[in-house]
Parts: C-alpha cells; sequence; structure tokens
C-alpha cells in the first residue's frame, strides 16, 4: 500500500512532498512482526508498554497543520515506532525525537536504521524534565498532554508552530499553537504523556 497516494486521493495530504515521503516510508517497516498484517489499516496500532503507533491519516494531519518543510528542525515528543519520525526526517532538515521508554526508543532506532537518515537524533528523556537550548521550527507532541505546555514557548522559534493533543478524557482537542494564539483543530483520541 501507498499510503502517500491514498491519503491524497483523500484530501488528507496536500503537499507532494509529503505524499512522496508516505509513499517512501513503509509503515510496516515500523511495527512488530505480528502486527505487521495491519499495516494497511487507517488506525492505531498497539506496540507494546501500552503505546500505539498513529494511524497514518493523522500523522499527516500533523505535517500537513504544522507547515513542516525542508528548512524545518523539528522536535517529535514521542518516537514511538519511529513511523512519523521517519516522514518527518524525509521533509525537513532536521528531527530531534523524544521517548520516554527507552526500549521503544531502542526499536524506533532499529526500525529507522533501515533508511539510513543523516538528520535525526533520538533522545529518551522525559518531556518535562527537558532543558534544550535549542530552537525549533515545529513541535510535535504525539501523546495527549493535561493543559498547554507554555514552556516550549522558549524552545520554539518566532512563528514556529506547535501542533499537540490536548485534554486526560475523551475527546481530546488537538491544538495548534503559534505565536501565543491557540487554535483547536478539532477532536482526538491520544495515550496520555507519561512524566
Amino acid at each position: 500500500m501507498n499510503w502517500g497516494d491514498r491519503l491524497f486521493e483523500d484530501g488528507i495530504i496536500k503537499r507532494n512532498i509529503y505524499k512522496e515521503a508516505f509513499n517512501k516510508i513503509k509503515r510496516e517497516d515500523f511495527l512488530p512482526h505480528e502486527m505487521k498484517k495491519y499495516s494497511n489499516a487507517d488506525e492505531p496500532i498497539p506496540l507494546f508498554l501500552d503505546q500505539t503507533q498513529t494511524a497514518p491519516h493523522m500523522d499527516a494531519i500533523f505535517m500537513e497543520e504544522a507547515l513542516i518543510n525542508e528548512d524545518d528542525k523539528v522536535l517529535e515528543v514521542g518516537t514511538g515506532s519511529g513511523y512519523l519520525t521517519a516522514l518527518l526526517a524525509e521533509v525537513s532538515k532536521k528531527v530531534i525525537s523524544i521517548e520516554f521508554f527507552k526500549e521503544l526508543s531502542h526499536f524506533a532506532r532499529r526500525n529507522l536504521e533501515k533508511y539510513h537518515f543523516r538528520n535525526l537524533e533520538l533522545i529518551v528523556a522525559d518531556f518535562y524534565k527537558l532543558c534544550m537550548k535549542l530552537k525549533f521550527d515545529k513541535i510535535i507532541i504525539t501523546a495527549a498532554v493535561p493543559e498547554i505546555p507554555w514552556f516550549i514557548q522558549d524552545m520554539i522559534s518566532p512563528d514556529g508552530i506547535t501542533i499537540f493533543p490536548l485534554g486526560r478524557s475523551i475527546p481530546q482537542k488537538l491544538i495548534r499553537l503559534k505565536n501565543g494564539k491557540i487554535e483547536n483543530l478539532g477532536p482526538v483520541y491520544f495515550v496520555n504523556i507519561i512524566h
């Protein structure tokens, strides 16, 4: 299955660079062996440690709403299996991805090695205890936060965009934060961030 073609036809992806990335990066390369048979389902897929791989349409929404481009330095919070990490690395200048679980980060690293990216770095850390001096153009948080993490404004460049699910209970809201302005992009369901 070429996810880029499908998401483009469905109108979720609008930019060719994203379509090409989704066609190149194979979802099954980022799933445990016993879950690979579900790689064509546009649904979250369980990994381990009660974590999931996000549905492809949601990864596309993250990228489209954040306006990821080839000049961006991107911070991803929640590496998971590394699938979105790979998509981001394919279309941006630099990706730093943080994962709370060491085992999941190692799983993602093994998956990402299949693609030989030179523009990404994986870190095992608690996002809420992270101290970074880098400024990012885009920040994507792939787990639901209980409240807006205003401290990320210290990590985002002027005119940068942060996308994250907000709320502990269903329905959560997908939020875009830019220049201190909050935009609700609609209801979503994600696992809660751990810290």
